[in-house]
């Protein structure tokens, strides 16, 4: 379970990560009592096609991570990874981890003053949804 951001921005999405994360009709409908009308439509079409998110173990976690707040390279690759194996392997891991992320849900995750995030953007969710919804 993705635990709150305590950013406001990004509070109204958290229900449709957590949704999409776990992947469950239920998990839809309850997450979509908060939406207007809209985003209601969208995401209970996204239900009903019953398409997987495609996301990996190490992308969802990502996710889950960033939906906490802003974090660093070296934070994220120590909390995903831990510290076993040399930092350079893991770095390679996760750059090539992160690119797969965004090639899958672009727009998801900004870089900014050396941080990563998740987007403020609801654009950015209403275009992942429609893309699951069309496809």
């Amino acid at each position: 379970e993705l635990k709150i951001a305590p950013f406001a921005e990004i509070k109204p999405v958290v229900p449709l990560l957590q949704a999409k994360l776990e992947n469950t009709k239920s998990c839809f409908q309850e997450s979509t009592d908060r939406m207007n009308e809209t985003w209601r439509e969208r995401v209970n079409d996204l239900a009903r096609s019953g398409k997987k998110r495609g996301l990996g173990e190490v992308e969802t976690q990502i996710i889950e991570i960033l939906s906490r707040g802003p974090a660093d390279k070296n934070s994220l690759i120590q909390e995903i990874y831990g510290e076993n194996v040399e930092f350079f392997t893991l770095l390679n891991r996760f750059k090539v981890c992160l690119s797969r992320l965004r090639k899958k849900w672009p727009g998801l995750i900004v870089y900014e003053n050396s941080q990563y995030r998740i987007a403020n953007d609801i654009a950015v969710f209403e275009n992942r949804l429609q893309g699951h919804a069309s496809s």
